[in-house]
């Protein structure tokens, strides 16, 4: 499942354990159980902050791209109080292929109008990884 956008995670499950439940009421059963967890939980890492901060003083663009919902990182980034130095977030919803496709980083790039070979990928998984190294 590492990499799938959060529609192929809900389908995943239907269609693996058998759920009868709609997609859209799975996704939403699962926004509710981890919504204030984002909203009144996570932490950003230790100089997280810090390293936003040099990035954004010295003009370097910065974008989200994720497999998680854009209502859930807002929370988490607003929570944080670092909303404001992403100047993009592209879901993988948005491109219709997983993070294991260099699409939704891709996207990321083109919104930053920026070219992919001058952007620097920070990822937590080794799927998104492979991802946003590909090429098309």
């Amino acid at each position: 499942m590492e990499g799938l956008s959060f529609i192929d995670t809900a389908l995943y499950f239907k269609e693996n354990f058998g759920i009868k439940d709609s997609i859209e009421e799975i996704m939403s059963e699962w926004h509710k159980m981890v919504s204030e967890y984002y909203s009144s939980v996570i932490e950003v890492k230790k100089g997280v902050k810090e390293f936003l901060e040099y990035l954004k003083s010295n003009n370097i663009k910065i974008g989200i791209a994720t497999s998680n919902s854009h209502e859930l990182v807002e929370r988490v980034l607003k929570r944080n109080n670092i909303l404001k130095y992403f100047e993009v977030i592209v879901t993988t919803e948005e491109v219709s292929n997983s993070k294991t496709e260099p699409h939704v980083f891709l996207e990321v790039a083109k919104r930053l109008n920026v070219q992919p070979d001058e952007c620097l990928v920070f990822e937590d998984t080794i799927s998104g990884a492979i991802g946003a190294k590909r090429q098309e």
